[in-house]
């Protein structure tokens, strides 16, 4: 995710009090798919910063 995308979704940011049942159950679903993008975001880089950590410490090892 770019920080263009992230800026993005920041400003995309608002307070909704939903007016049903089904716009609750909207609501929930944008927001569970905007938690688990943002968390596979933070995952992959995660692992770029190990793999970088990792190739710095086999290269200190030698």
């Amino acid at each position: 995710m770019s920080e263009e995308a992230l800026k993005a979704a920041r400003d995309g940011l608002h307070v909704r009090v939903p007016a049903s049942l089904a716009d609750a159950a909207a609501l929930r679903a944008e927001v569970r798919a905007a938690d688990a993008a943002l968390g596979a975001w933070l995952r992959s880089v995660g692992a770029g910063r190990a793999a970088r950590a990792d190739l710095r410490d086999e290269a200190a090892a030698r």
